[in-house]
């Protein structure tokens, strides 16, 4: 082998060296100089935020409630008085987040045998968002969906006792490191 091919060879095995250590220098982790990790980008909290709007008639003819975990975890209910329901919720890892739309009664003076047909319309915009120490996205995503439909006045009694429990809904919960199940109320 000449000296020509033995310094090329050398050259070429010292420069995939020099730029395996350059690139593994450079990595995309930074720990701050702390050993095991930075404790502030784990997980600690779970954000919820929810925009649930209904249409005319839903508001119009029914009484309606939503339904919501808090960042204690307990139920709440409010009375859902306009179109449309806002609302951002965090809490700590574990935790259980979730939203539900329910009709609870016809409004005092409205008879189902005067009215021929109830569009019935909803949509729910929501998105969670794992968070860690200093407020930062660690995980998450958004999503939307909806739908219209219409009912008979002689179908509301059965409605009000079957989907009208469950317009709109969503239950997750969240384990202490982020991982999520989705559930059903």
């Amino acid at each position: 082998m000449n000296f020509k091919h033995l310094f090329g060879a050398a050259l070429t095995v010292m420069c995939a060296l020099v730029l395996t250590t350059t690139l593994t220098a450079c990595g995309g982790d930074d720990d701050n100089g702390s050993k095991g990790g930075d404790d502030n980008h784990k997980p600690v909290a779970a954000s919820l935020n929810v925009t649930l709007t209904v249409g005319d008639d839903l508001v119009k003819y029914f009484d309606l409630t939503v339904d919501y975990y808090d960042a204690d975890g307990k139920l709440q209910s409010e009375t859902l008085k306009e179109a449309k329901w806002e609302k951002t919720i965090k809490a700590s890892l574990p935790a259980t987040l979730g939203v539900r739309l329910k009709a609870i009664r016809l409004k005092d003076g409205v008879d189902p045998a005067t009215i021929d047909l109830i569009s019935v319309k909803s949509s729910l915009a929501y998105g969670y968002q794992i968070l860690d120490a200093n407020d930062g996205r660690v995980d998450g995503f958004a999503f939307t969906h909806g739908g219209s439909y219409s009912i008979h006045g002689s179908d509301i009694p059965e409605w009000l006792n079957d989907e009208g429990k469950k317009i709109e809904e969503i239950l997750y919960t969240f384990d202490a490191s982020g991982k999520y199940t989705q559930g059903s109320w």
